[in-house]
């Protein structure tokens, strides 16, 4: 081999591997056949976030329509389950219990009677009327409790002794077991479409306030035209039955829904709807049929904690003069309602007022149309 091929044969090595040493470079970071990557430009970055915007403002009515119905359906099946209770009561006691009872006129054989003034505890109250019957101003929702499946609950409930259910809670009640229970929360009176319901007022420790009342008829809430309100029958724990409902158990009303003013764990005022361990004595237990569903027309109440609640204005008279309390729900359109019968459906703010009041008084004689 002479110096010139040897030369050239030195060359040709050294660019060969130089060569394959740029392409296996290029390989590694541009694939064959392919340009190099590259970002997004701002402009496609922001065609993107309007896209998915425009994605989420579509999905997101219908995600809140699906929650609605899923809350509405519960609200139904809490009702379905309070009309359940009432019928097994009904079959037990042959009659639904009363709405409220108060101490007037009580015979010497009331069932809530103590043996001597010293068995009931006043909460440092002075004793008016008869001074040996405790639990006044007990109500369906405590009659109703055997039959919710809140047994324990109603075992030390008829153990108490004090003289009024508001009074229960207090921490110088000398029943330490029952002093917790107007506290406890059973989630079968709490419509979860209104978010606040079902807290704890803080009124004597602490009271449970739910959505669900019973309809006291066309009138105010001593009346007597619907299925509920104060106790007529002597020592008895019954109100109506279904005797009584002349006009027929499935276009007559037992129960429906109330919106509870917040904060959700404020206090409390006597007559607010869903207040049980208050009392019944100021309206707290019903309803009125007065006024057709979701009205603008103000509750009328002992007193109001707030007189300007979103759907639920009030006004409040102090006892003095009657008291009203109106259907009325968080749920778009209308109320849901329990009839007689067991039977649960959806009742529109629409309705005609007459027909309203029909479906609320058991035996007027009226006729009822479409509702």
């Amino acid at each position: 081999m002479n110096g010139r091929n040897l030369i050239n044969n030195t060359y040709m090595s050294t660019f060969s591997w130089r060569t394959c040493t740029i392409n296996i470079s290029s390989a590694i970071n541009h694939p064959a056949g392919l340009a190099p990557k590259r970002g997004f430009t701002l402009v496609e970055l922001l065609v993107v976030i309007a896209i998915i915007g425009v994605l989420i403002g579509l999905l997101l009515p219908a995600v809140q329509a699906a929650r609605e119905s899923a809350r509405r359906s519960s609200c139904i099946n809490n009702l379905k389950q309070l009309g359940l209770a009432m019928q097994n009561y009904h079959d037990a006691r042959n009659g639904f219990p009363y709405g409220y009872s108060e101490s007037s006129g009580i015979p010497s054989t009331h069932p809530f009677k103590a043996a001597t003034s010293s068995d009931v505890f006043t909460g440092g109250s002075a004793f008016s009327g008869d001074p040996l019957v405790y639990h006044r101003r007990d109500m369906w929702f405590h009659r109703l409790l055997p039959f919710t499946e809140d047994l324990s609950i109603s075992d030390t409930y008829e153990a108490d002794r004090a003289w009024h259910t508001h009074q229960i809670g207090m921490s110088t009640n000398p029943n330490v077991a029952s002093r917790t229970l107007p506290g406890v929360l059973i989630s079968m009176y709490k419509c979860p479409s209104d978010p606040i319901s079902h807290g704890v007022r803080n009124i004597n420790g602490g009271y449970m306030v739910g959505n669900y009342a019973v309809c006291y008829g066309s009138g105010h809430s001593t009346g007597t035209a619907g299925m509920f309100g104060p106790r007529t029958i002597p020592n008895a724990v019954i109100g109506h039955a279904t005797k009584h409902c002349t006009d027929g158990t499935s276009k007559t009303i037992m129960a429906s829904e109330g919106i509870v003013r917040g904060p959700k764990n404020g206090t409390y005022q006597f007559g607010e709807i869903g207040a049980y361990w208050l009392g019944g004595a100021w309206g707290e237990y019903g309803f009125s049929t007065q006024e057709p569903p979701n009205t603008t027309v103000a509750d009328v109440n002992y007193g109001c904690l707030t007189t300007t609640w979103p759907g639920a204005p009030c006004v409040a008279n102090a006892g003095s003069g009657a008291r009203y309390n109106y259907a009325r729900s968080t749920h778009v359109g209308g109320v849901n309602v329990v009839f007689c019968d067991g039977s649960v459906r959806g009742v529109s703010n629409t309705v005609t007022s007459g027909v309203w009041r029909n479906l609320g008084d058991k035996s007027d004689g009226n006729p009822v149309g479409d509702f």
